[in-house]
């Protein structure tokens, strides 16, 4: 609510995915990813974001992912 958004960070290529996402106003929050395909069916991501209400930061995580392609729903 009352915060505005932008992406100030986008790269792409065959192996690589970053971007980064920066909100100011009421709640600011600054979120970046960087995900890393090892095969069109395996990746890893790093997912930080952290925010802040006035000067004060009132949170800070970092997320870990990992996923594989196994086979098709049955």
């Amino acid at each position: 609510m009352n915060t505005t958004c932008q992406q100030t960070q986008y790269a792409k290529s065959e192996q690589k995915l970053t971007w980064r996402l920066e909100c100011r106003g009421q709640f600011n929050m600054d979120s970046a990813a960087e995900f890393t395909f090892f095969s069109p069916l395996r990746y890893t991501a790093v997912i930080s974001t952290k925010g802040w209400i006035g000067d004060q930061q009132i949170s800070d995580a970092q997320m870990t992912l990992e996923g594989e392609y196994v086979g098709a729903c049955q």
